[in-house]
């Protein structure tokens, strides 16, 4: 499986409705609901420490680290496994001993290793200089799968004046945002960004770019 392997029944079913969605998604997901986003199919998105478009990439050692692990050739095609040592210091790494536990055991499923390299392909390719609808990015201060520095190398990519590209980054979280403890501070956030949308309401000083 490869990430047009998503994506395409994913766009499929978006346009079977009477009306363009609004849609979300986290890490991979969030590249997919950029891509989205920018062959105009959804009303606005909103990206969660989303892998970036455009084979973006930081400078960030953690970074580096975790996408070598995923793309390596010598893998060949096999999943990547998860185990309770990587979800702990990789995925989830803001949580307690006891915590991840826990979360590893009810939550953690092996990744496909071709999807991931197909998001260093064209098939991620966004013109970022285009109009796009609304679109907020989501970061985590301690994010070491898809760092805040990545993620604020995103927004500024996109040039466009006349299109909102939000930024909002959440201190002290990690890759595993929208399940460790506060995940209700993101949802509150995201729900009122997204009404702010819905409404044609200006930003407040809580909602301007960063």
């Amino acid at each position: 499986m490869e990430l047009d392997d998503i994506i395409t029944p994913i766009e499929t079913e978006i346009l079977k409705l009477d009306e363009k969605p609004i849609i979300i998604g986290h890490s991979v997901g969030g590249l997919i609901a950029q891509l989205l986003l920018a062959r105009g199919v959804v009303s606005s998105a909103v990206a969660i420490c989303s892998v970036a478009p455009n084979k973006m990439i930081t400078f960030d050692w953690s970074f580096f680290k975790n996408a070598a692990t995923i793309a390596n050739p010598l893998k060949g095609n096999e999943p990547i496994p998860m185990d309770l040592e990587t979800f702990k210091g990789a995925f989830a790494n803001t949580l307690t001993d006891a915590q991840a536990q826990t979360e590893f055991e009810r939550t953690a499923t092996p990744d496909s290793r071709n999807v991931f390299r197909t998001c260093m392909t064209d098939s991620a390719d966004i013109d970022v200089e285009l109009p796009h609808a609304p679109l907020l990015l989501i970061s985590a201060s301690e994010d070491m799968i898809c760092p805040a520095s990545l993620i604020e190398k995103e927004q500024h990519a996109y040039t466009d004046e006349t299109s909102i590209t939000d930024l909002k980054e959440f201190q002290g979280r990690s890759h595993y945002i929208c399940n460790e403890p506060g995940w209700e501070e993101v949802a509150d956030y995201t729900s009122q960004w997204i009404d702010r949308q819905l409404n044609n309401m200006p930003l407040t000083e809580d909602f301007k770019q960063i």
